[in-house]
């Protein structure tokens, strides 16, 4: 039944107020929102939410947040201008399940294409069952996975705890897999056509990831002696001066651009 107002007398009648949450089950932090189901209610009369955790709410039609887990039976008062007023509860207990909480890390901070592997330090609690997902497609199931990723780029790690009653916590991570390049160049070498250090060239790593390459070798005085735009092309002794070698300087440009195209 529900309370209603006589419009002539102002006072409330009968003694029951039709109330109802919008749930009564779920996991923790719980969003309820509370219903006064009557009619003829205005602003005129104060409403007391008792929400059954210590909380209150003048509302009429309050949402309340239960971060707690646990049982809770929820109240409402009602009182008119004349004093009048009216007690009712919800009918069940709104029950709030423990939900648990996903904390993990990912090692080692530094990642690049020659060091692409992650391992998940795991320090949740409360979880019963783990779903990773690495952001480029790649799932695991363990409570700390190892993954490899096959290629560079900034990664968002999806990672869903749920506990043994089926309450879950997300939390995102990120993996940068850098594409880091290394190329060497020698500070000296020997053209004397012994077979050892006769060539100057660079030793390099992931050379898949460079798209534009450009060496060019200049002599003391300025002038252009090498070049080239292939990274496999050595520069011989015979490319610097042709017939003959003397001692000197040499000044080396190189411009690299490297990534994804």
């Amino acid at each position: 039944m529900q309370g209603y107002i006589s419009e002539t007398n102002r006072v409330l009648s009968p003694d029951v107020l039709d109330i109802e949450p919008s749930q009564f089950l779920g996991c923790q932090p719980l969003s309820v929102q509370f219903r006064y189901l009557g009619i003829g209610l205005d602003s005129t009369y104060t409403f007391v939410w008792d929400f059954g955790d210590g909380n209150v709410s003048n509302e009429q039609n309050p949402v309340h947040v239960y971060n707690d887990a646990g049982s809770f039976l929820a109240e409402l008062s009602v009182e008119s201008l004349t004093g009048c007023h009216v007690n009712g509860n919800v009918a069940n207990e709104v029950t709030v399940k423990d939900s648990p909480n996903a904390d993990a890390y990912v090692t080692p901070d530094e990642l690049s294409f020659t060091n692409p592997t992650i391992n998940i330090v795991n320090e949740s609690s409360g979880g019963q069952y783990y779903f990773w997902e690495f952001g480029d497609g790649g799932i695991s199931y363990d409570f700390e996975p190892e993954y490899t990723y096959q290629d560079t780029g900034i990664y968002i790690i999806t990672y869903i705890l749920t506990s043994e009653n089926f309450c879950t916590d997300t939390l995102l991570l990120k993996a940068d897999i850098s594409p880091e390049i290394d190329i060497l160049y020698p500070n000296a070498f020997t053209p004397n056509s012994d077979g050892v250090n006769d060539e100057f060239y660079g030793k390099r790593v992931l050379d898949k990831l460079i798209f534009n390459y450009d060496l060019k070798i200049y002599d003391r005085w300025g002038g252009l002696v090498f070049k080239t735009t292939n990274i496999d092309e050595f520069c011989m002794v015979i490319d610097l001066i042709p017939g003959i070698f003397t001692t000197g300087c040499l000044c080396l440009r190189l411009f690299i651009l490297y990534g994804k195209r």
